[in-house]
């Protein structure tokens, strides 16, 4: 076997995963605050999902991107996990156009100098400007080696070839197509990346080592592989994580399995229907199967879609938890991550107001303060591996803003846990409308955080707590006139004083944690 032959395909698959990466992460940065944005407004009906995962995925070259940043929405209860199948859905649709942009110039134009020129001018961006520029110059050049490594791929397939004829070793019988089915999983797992597994498949069919029949073969298997990653990735991760993780592989291997068994009935169908398309090119006609194979997919999964989450939610039901929105798979998209943290922040403060309006109209309380110190810890040190890239000031100050939040959250939960403090707050009239204003105003929270109130304006609990600090001081001055006049004990009277500084902090501390969490 030729050496040269083997670190050219070595190579290229090095350099074409290297400008994945670079083009992936490129325009991922450029994209900034988009992804959440879109994510969380344009998620309407199955179609309009699907549409959306599909146009991300061709935006950012990378269905794992899209597939994860929707983990994290879901998570974060931005959008239902029934909208979410039809962004992954579509998502899986949307990594297709790899296959046409490399059939289409990476084998028909001879574009090896301008992929270098790509490079240079791409690393001159990066190095020489900052944000914008900067980002776009790390695109450019990522697409510059993703075709120079398509240039040494297909040099070492045609050495490799050169030396014996891969046809060879394979036949039209159903063992051959089960055994390229499972190279194409290999193929996939080994590389970390279904695009790497499909170039490597195209070149081969561009250079007659494999036939289009073949190659389906191997790209169902790609199909099927690629949701190993997802499988991987939903290790440890949220229940949310996991039910995505499983509609991908679900839909990838429900659809691998059908359309393999219809594999030649299936390509003559297509070559007939679209043959002005592939016009004898036998590249295209595999992108045009890869195409159709998740297109095929979306619309046998569409009319049951509804079922089909479910049935996923029944198989792993969602746990309860104050920081069940924390997926380590978002860390790396800071906007998504943020998002994640602050409704896991905005849960807690729902369930401090609802214990607290307890107190405040019933005395009683049922309170489990190291549950939530617990939960604001995860999330400090959620927050503090999420790195934010230049150019997203708005993130963050998010960011910077939820961590103050959560500073006034365990002040918070150290004032529901002073109980010997709140349990005198009944006993005295003189504090019951002080008490009724807060717990009318942790009503308001309450259904601003559990989306029954559209809008809530942080002015009116900080109205709430100057009145408080108005209303101490003048009940302290009563309080302590009908002490020196003899009308209570002193005990008695340093008991209502405790309790109404208590009111006081408690209004405070819930006012800066809403503050900080209006977004």
């Amino acid at each position: 076997m030729n050496f040269t032959s083997v670190a050219n395909i070595a190579g290229g698959i090095g350099l074409f995963l290297i400008g994945m990466f670079m083009s992936t992460e490129g325009l991922r940065m450029l994209a900034g605050d988009s992804l959440r944005r879109i994510l969380s407004r344009f998620t309407g009906g199955s179609l309009r999902s699907i549409s959306l995962g599909a146009a991300l995925t061709i935006l950012v070259q990378s269905s794992h991107v899209t597939t994860i940043a929707t983990i994290g929405f879901v998570s974060a209860g931005l959008i239902t996990f029934h909208q979410s199948l039809g962004i992954i859905f579509g998502a899986n649709l949307g990594k297709t156009s790899i296959g046409w942009i490399i059939s289409l110039l990476g084998f028909k134009l001879k574009i090896g100098l301008i992929a270098m020129i790509a490079v240079a001018v791409g690393a001159t961006m990066k190095l020489a400007f900052k944000n914008y520029l900067s980002k776009l110059g790390f695109v450019i050049a990522g697409f510059g080696l993703i075709f120079i490594g398509i240039d040494f791929l297909q040099n070492g397939i045609n050495d490799f070839g050169s030396l014996f004829s891969i046809s060879n070793y394979i036949d039209d019988s159903i063992f051959t197509r089960f055994k390229l089915l499972g190279i194409g999983v290999i193929m996939t797992v080994i590389a970390q990346s279904s695009g790497a597994a499909l170039t490597i498949t195209l070149a081969a069919v561009h250079l007659g080592q494999i036939s289009v029949e073949h190659a389906a073969a191997m790209v169902i298997g790609q199909n099927i592989g690629s949701t190993l990653t997802a499988a991987f990735a939903a290790f440890g991760a949220s229940s949310s994580a996991k039910k995505t993780a499983l509609a991908h592989i679900f839909f990838n291997l429900f659809t691998g399995i059908i359309l393999f068994i219809l594999l030649h009935p299936f390509i003559v169908f297509i070559s007939g229907i679209f043959s002005s398309v592939i016009h004898g090119e036998e590249v295209i006609a595999v992108s045009l199967f890869h195409t159709s194979f998740n297109f095929v997919g979306i619309i046998l999964f569409l009319p049951f879609i509804k079922y089909f989450s479910s049935f996923l939610s029944y198989l792993i039901p969602s746990k309860k938890s104050f920081t069940e929105h924390l997926d380590k798979n978002v860390e790396t998209l800071p906007a998504v991550a943020v998002e994640s943290a602050r409704r896991s922040a905005l849960e807690i403060v729902s369930h401090l107001c609802t214990k607290c309006t307890q107190v405040l109209r019933t005395n009683e309380m049922s309170f489990n303060s190291s549950e939530i110190k617990n939960s604001t810890a995860k999330i400090a040190e959620f927050m503090s591996r999420v790195r934010m890239h230049q150019g997203i000031d708005y993130e963050r100050k998010r960011k910077i803003s939820l961590l103050h939040a959560v500073e006034h959250i365990d002040y918070v939960t150290d004032c529901a846990d002073e109980t010997e403090t709140w349990k005198n707050l009944q006993r005295y009239d003189l504090l019951k409308n002080l008490r009724e204003d807060l717990a009318a105003e942790l009503d308001k929270i309450i259904l601003w955080i559990n989306n029954k109130d559209e809008k809530y304006n942080a002015k009116s609990i900080e109205n709430v707590s100057e009145r408080m600090i108005e209303s101490r001081k003048r009940v302290r001055a009563k309080i302590l006139e009908s002490l020196s006049k003899g009308e209570i004990e002193s005990e008695d009277a340093f008991r209502q004083i405790e309790a109404l500084r208590w009111l006081e902090r408690l209004t405070y501390r819930i006012w800066r944690s809403v503050y900080y969490l209006i977004d």
